[in-house]
């Protein structure tokens, strides 16, 4: 395994909530770029060949708090998979430092990967907010003088409280009996908006606990619980925004 290098190209990951993904191994010698993310609550792994642009490989799943077995798992797999190919690895996450560096792995600050990947996939973005399992993040990005390259201005995150992020979804999901994958399109259906509160994410889930037994349609549990996860990230992220740009 070799230690990755400087910002390394991100292909479109497909959307899902969770599984795996391939699309074959590789010749000996082959190199190829591995990106691991450990997050709060899942670890992601995603291997691509950095000559074609391509992705080769995927696997998102629960670590159930344990992150550091999910990352031997995920490394495994891939090992398995390519067993000719040199890897190069990187790791984020917030629970990436310390595997990182038992790997001999470089380590990208989370908020950094973000950036990186939206400069390179989506120049055209002057704002990303990014949903983790128990906080949220709000970069911003503006085009800089003189060669209009995207630079990030200034970046804000909800730390204090887990409304409205991953782990409140899960626990709105879970208390509904819907499926996390198709939360948002069965909150698209709903017709009526309730007061719930949106300023605490366990408020907001007595709230909700309530209504639902008040036999609400469940497609309107489903759009109030989509909102409160909305309105609760906001404030936190809210604070002191920056202007938004008009370049």
């Amino acid at each position: 395994m070799e230690q990755a290098t400087g910002a390394a190209q991100a292909d479109h990951m497909p959307a899902c909530g969770a599984g795996s993904g391939t699309t074959g191994g590789a010749p000996l010698d082959e190199v190829l770029h591995v990106g691991l993310d450990i997050g709060s609550t899942t670890t992601k792994v995603f291997v691509l060949d950095p000559t074609a642009n391509e992705t080769r490989y995927w696997r998102y799943q629960r670590h159930n708090a344990r992150q550091t077995l999910s990352a031997i798992e995920a490394l495994r797999e891939v090992g398995k998979r390519f067993p000719g190919a040199r890897l190069r690895v990187a790791v984020t996450g917030s629970g990436a430092r310390d595997i990182a560096r038992a790997l001999g792995a470089a380590y990208i600050q989370e908020v950094v990967a973000n950036s990186i990947a939206v400069r390179e996939l989506y120049p055209q973005v002057r704002c990303a907010i990014e949903l983790g399992g128990q906080d949220a993040k709000m970069i911003f990005f503006h085009k800089a003088e003189p060669d209009g390259a995207l630079t990030v201005s200034d970046m804000r995150m909800n730390g204090s409280c887990a409304g409205g992020t991953g782990a409140f979804i899960d626990e709105m999901a879970k208390l509904l009996g819907v499926p996390t994958e198709g939360f948002e399109e069965l909150a698209a259906r709903g017709t009526t908006v309730y007061e719930i509160s949106g300023r605490c994410g366990v408020y907001a889930k007595t709230t909700s606990s309530s209504r639902a037994l008040l036999t609400v349609p469940s497609r309107r549990r489903w759009t109030n619980s989509w909102r409160v996860s909305r309105n609760a990230a906001s404030p936190g992220l809210n604070a002191a925004s920056p202007a938004p740009s008009t370049s």
